[in-house]
Formats: structure tokens, C-alpha cells, sequence
């Protein structure tokens, strides 16, 4: 139990507990690339054909770049390989690393935006809260809702259900 504004700091910086890092969605990037090195393993050892991935808040942002990583790592040259995802209000919130760019793909595992689809996706379903109550519109997270990338002909299918309420208690 942490009760204290310094017992709070302690925690927020605290390297066994990385709690900052999880609340501010610092560390995707490595995150997409741990995902993306399983997925790789997963593959060679049985082969698949669908990747079914959900994720709420930061999270379901994170589902969105994954797909991106899996088209630019070349998952769509082993087959036909399909990414479905779900998300519960994805946000990428206003501190994170998504728009973390460094020199290649190799180096960061970051590649495209959470505002596009990848042509790998099949199909995108996603949860958004309204965040028309409470005080005030909740600016900090605002959903994304991805369009799709480039002109590829596979229209990805898209099913977004609004629901009333903000993000802080999409969960309860």
C-alpha cells in the first residue's frame, strides 16, 4: 500500500515495479518487438494462418502498430496470413513512445501510425467510449480510429460501437 507522495514517487520509479512505465505506455516499441520475435517462432514451429490480437487503452494502440510491424517484417510473404483485432478504446494517450522514430525499423520495431490500418489487417473491431460525461471531455484520451493505408484492394472490414461514458471508466 502506498499512501504517501513520496511513497508514490518511490514506486513511480521503482525499476522492479516499472509502474511509470506501464501507466504512461513507455516501452511498446520493445514490447511490439518481444511480440514480433514469438510470432516469428510461433510460425516456424506450426504454421499459422490467423493472429487474433485485443487490447484496451494504450494497448489497443498497440495491437494497430503490431500489425503494422508484422506487414514491414514480411508476414505477408509466408502466406495468408491474417491479423484480426479488437480493441477496447485504443488511446495513445499524451506521454508514450509511440511516435518514437529512430534511424530503421531494425533498430526501433516502430513503423507506421496508429491513425492507419496495415494491409495484413482483415478485420478491426473496436469499442469507443464517447466521453461525453463526467467533467469534462476527456481530451487526454481520445480514441483513435485508424483508416486504411495506401490504396491496397483489400478493404479491410471496420465495426466501431460507440458507447457512452470516458475512458477512465470504460473497464468497470
Amino acid at each position: 500500500k502506498v499512501s504517501s507522495k513520496k511513497g508514490w514517487k518511490k514506486l513511480w520509479k521503482s525499476k522492479q515495479a516499472k509502474f511509470g512505465r506501464g501507466v504512461t505506455g513507455v516501452g511498446t516499441a520493445s514490447n511490439i518487438v518481444m511480440a514480433l520475435q514469438w510470432l516469428w517462432e510461433q510460425y516456424y514451429s506450426q504454421k499459422f494462418v490467423d493472429v487474433n490480437v485485443i487490447g484496451f487503452s494504450r494497448g489497443g494502440v498497440s495491437c494497430i502498430m503490431l500489425a503494422h510491424a508484422m506487414h514491414e517484417a514480411g508476414f505477408t510473404h509466408l502466406g495468408n496470413i491474417n491479423v484480426n483485432i479488437f480493441t477496447f478504446d485504443p488511446v495513445p494517450g499524451g506521454v508514450n513512445d509511440f511516435g518514437t522514430k529512430g534511424h530503421s525499423f531494425d533498430q526501433t520495431g516502430r513503423v507506421g501510425t496508429p491513425k492507419t490500418l496495415a494491409p495484413i489487417v482483415a478485420n478491426y473491431r473496436s469499442i469507443l467510449q464517447q466521453n461525453i460525461k463526467g467533467w469534462g471531455k476527456d481530451l487526454t484520451f481520445k480514441c483513435v480510429v485508424p483508416e486504411y493505408e495506401g490504396s491496397h484492394p483489400r478493404r479491410t472490414p471496420r465495426e466501431l460501437y460507440p458507447m457512452p461514458g470516458r475512458h477512465g471508466s470504460a473497464a468497470r
